[in-house]
């Protein structure tokens, strides 16, 4: 298959796979990792333009609104805000994200406030409180409750095991 590349894509894939060709020469730990981590985003910045893929098959107003809700998720636009940016009615895009996306608005922001909150119990030491409050969360309870339903864990047992995982 050949896949021809919008041009607002081909700095990003050509700049990937300059990073991947420049591990490769170099005697750095984890060059082959490294690599393939850089080979990776070039094929999913490649992706975006797949007809195949489930991204390309977005209508671009409710692309325009997911892109919009990643980049303000501590602060997440309403659905009004959100039906604005893609230039339709509240209940046209409603209907239109729920059957592009397979979820609501509600669903997706939840679920990616969730795995921005998983990082964040990752890779930093901010307490539970902190991160309910920089997430948007209505307080950690809520926090804690919402991210035991997703991932089957508190937020507490899953850092543990984490860290624990990591120095092993």
């Amino acid at each position: 298959m050949f896949l021809q590349l919008p041009t607002n894509l081909q700095p990003d894939v050509l700049a990937q796979l300059r990073e991947m060709h420049r591990f490769n020469h170099r005697s750095v730990g984890r060059r082959m990792e490294l690599g393939l981590n850089a080979l990776e985003r070039a094929l999913l910045y490649a992706d975006e333009c797949n007809p195949r893929s489930g991204l390309a098959r977005l209508d671009p107003r409710i692309q325009r609104s997911i892109d919009h809700l990643l980049a303000h998720l501590t602060d997440p636009p309403s659905l009004e805000a959100l039906a604005a940016v893609a230039g339709l009615s509240r209940s046209r895009f409603a209907k239109l994200f729920e059957e592009q996306v397979a979820e609501t608005p509600g669903q997706f922001l939840e679920q990616h406030r969730l795995l921005r909150v998983k990082r964040l119990l990752e890779y930093t030491s901010q307490t539970l409180q902190d991160i309910a409050e920089q997430m948007g969360f209505s307080s950690p309870f809520y926090l804690s409750l919402r991210f035991k339903h997703r991932f089957g864990l508190s937020p507490r047992d899953y850092r543990q095991r984490y860290v624990e995982r990591k120095a092993t």
